[in-house]
């Protein structure tokens, strides 16, 4: 993967984990039209705001995963005995 590829992914990445450009652009306080070229990979943003994304997704791999049952649709038996 190529460097400017690393930038692109980990913005995409941190635009999904955060529900889209616009909580991105919010989060790391960048123009809208910066985050769109970099999001397209049309140049990469400076070292800090790359950073900052970075730390979406560290904070997204530290959290616990949710437990979800093995079957959520099927009912559990309540009878007794």
């Amino acid at each position: 993967m190529q460097q400017d590829d690393t930038y692109r992914a980990t913005l995409v990445r941190a635009a999904e984990i955060l529900g889209g450009a616009k909580p991105l652009c919010d989060h790391l306080q960048v123009p809208m039209a910066d985050l769109a070229r970099w999001l397209t990979g049309d140049g990469k943003p400076p070292i800090g705001i790359f950073l900052r994304a970075v730390d979406v997704l560290i904070e997204e791999r530290g959290k616990p995963k949710r437990s979800t049952p093995d079957r959520p649709n099927e009912k559990q038996d309540t009878k007794d005995g």
